[in-house]
């Protein structure tokens, strides 16, 4: 096996949350598009898409989305008071914004006029189902055949891990079984910040939860209400969104599993990154993965966020790992060297190490961000990885052609690839987010093996036809045209990001080959 022309392949997918899942996605695929119950003949995807935006753009301009920003506040504001008269004023404020907001926003109007629009709630069925999107995903990491899956956005692992299919190919957990975190109880929350990080390591998996986080409370509320139950009364059946890998279990054994925690804004709440060292069980090579969904949003201070967590000298980082002995007992292990400063400086540990390091993310931001002022640097999160002291990774859309160095499109093409294709509707939570078509290149892959190449589609069944799942990267001149008519998620992919699949070359030299020899499968 120690010859050139060793891959593993790696799939690398945000899947799109179930409990993110139900945020009024907008799709081309059910067109004319009538309003609230089938009346009239209905509008043209492209341009209900464009009512969408105008809509948006009114609200903007009378200051209505920044109205529901406030109530947004407003409603965190009832949650958190400690007093009656805390609680009457927060209450109060809610009232008034939502009757201001109920009155003027163009946006509610829109909402309501399709309310119950038959195509909109066929989107709703036939795309946006969890049970519906779960056959597809998971039919396309079986039929892509990866030796490592990265994914964000999983907030159903336990349902993969005791998937009789998926779980007899893929493991996620070094010993025993994955149980989502508790709260409330006798024992406070399992994901409280000062216990995040050991909740993580005694799970024994490889998953990094957000605490608190907006999936779990929409998908709890949403399940509560369609079965009658008050409060948290379906918390227990439900789970955090968060950051996964999955490893062949027939061809990698595990060996290292870490955990870096990202600070949080909100003191209160917690974020990770993952990493696991894996082991071929026939050679004993190693290859490092890493995963890590970072801060969304398209604003300059969203992209300082981002910054942060891949770099941030003055805020305190901690990291955890457990490491597997030659006795098959694993064992808890501090982190040797200077202290983290980072999600990069994580992610470098293990690439000084011996083998191949994997890095995959979904970073927010497309690789043309406009530099932002940081401290004494310009700089973007594509700046930013490429610049940092050491870490020599290599972005597989530069090693397969897809992207310069610089990030731009290669020289003598037209064109930007793209990874995520959406846009949300009248009927979204996130206001600010209502009519932006998000069509962009944020799915990256970092090694420091030689080359790479991409799968181009994967053949999947999940019904009585077959049919070829995109894989990413597809190619737009620009957000309008076809990209507007081919958004996602779709009756064929179920996310609104395409899934990566990408063989990647492994170092050569001692303990720095993983996978089959002259071939990219397991």
């Amino acid at each position: 096996m120690g010859q050139d022309g060793v891959f593993v392949r790696l799939l690398q997918w945000n899947i799109l949350a179930d409990g993110l899942g139900d945020d009024g996605f907008l799709s081309t695929e059910y067109s004319p598009i009538q309003e609230a119950g089938g009346d009239g003949a209905g509008y043209e995807a492209s341009k209900f898409m464009a009512m969408v935006r105008e809509a948006k753009q009114q609200d903007l301009a009378n200051g209505i989305v920044a109205k529901m920003a406030e109530l947004k506040t407003a409603q965190k504001k009832i949650k958190k008071a400690t007093t009656a008269p805390e609680r009457e004023a927060a209450a109060a404020s809610v009232t008034a914004l939502q009757a201001e907001i109920d009155a003027h926003s163009q946006l509610v109007k829109l909402k309501r006029r399709f309310d119950t629009s038959p195509q909109l709630e066929a989107v709703g069925q036939n795309i946006l189902s969890w049970d519906v999107r779960y056959d597809r995903i998971k039919a396309t990491i079986l039929a892509a055949r990866p030796l490592v899956v990265c994914l964000q956005e999983m907030d159903h692992l336990q349902q993969f891990a005791r998937d009789p299919a998926f779980g007899a190919v893929y493991a996620c957990s070094v010993a025993g079984e994955y149980v989502p975190a508790a709260y409330g109880g006798d024992g406070g929350d399992d994901l409280r910040p000062y216990n995040y990080l050991r909740h993580l390591l005694e799970s024994r998996t490889a998953f990094a939860p957000k605490s608190y986080s907006h999936a779990r409370n929409f998908r709890t509320k949403r399940l509560a209400k369609a079965t009658g139950a008050a409060g948290d009364g379906a918390a227990d059946v439900v789970d955090d969104d968060g950051v996964a890998i999955f490893w062949k279990r027939d061809v990698l054994r595990p060996v290292e599993l870490g955990f870096l925690r990202i600070p949080s804004s909100d003191a209160q709440k917690s974020d990770g990154a993952v990493a696991v060292i894996l082991e071929e069980i026939a050679t004993q090579r190693r290859v490092s993965v890493i995963t890590a969904h970072l801060p969304s949003g398209d604003e300059t201070k969203k992209e300082l966020e981002r910054l942060a967590v891949l770099v941030d000298t003055t805020t305190p980082w901690t990291a955890t790992r457990t490491v597997r002995g030659t006795d098959g007992t694993w064992t808890e292990q501090p982190y040797g060297g200077a202290p983290f400063d980072g999600l990069l400086s994580f992610v470098q540990h293990y690439a000084d190490g011996s083998g191949t390091t994997l890095f995959a993310l979904d970073s927010n931001s497309r690789p043309g961000f406009p530099p932002v002022d940081a401290g004494v640097d310009r700089a973007s999160v594509w700046t930013a990885v490429a610049a940092r002291p050491g870490l020599r990774l290599a972005s597989m859309w530069v090693q397969t052609g897809r992207l310069a160095p610089d990030g731009g499109p290669p020289a003598g093409t037209t064109g930007m690839p793209i990874s995520v294709n959406k846009m949300r509707g009248p009927a979204s939570t996130q206001p600010q987010k209502i009519g932006e078509h998000q069509c962009e290149l944020i799915d990256h892959v970092y090694t420091n093996g030689p080359r790479s190449q991409l799968v181009q589609g994967v053949d999947v069944q999940t019904g009585a036809k077959p049919y070829t799942m995109p894989t990413a990267p597809r190619v737009y001149a620009g957000r309008e045209g076809p990209a507007e008519l081919e958004l996602l998620p779709s009756r064929t992919v179920p996310s609104d990001h395409l899934p990566v699949v990408v063989d990647l070359m492994l170092r050569r030299g001692p303990a720095g080959y993983v996978g089959v020899p002259k071939t990219a499968e397991g």
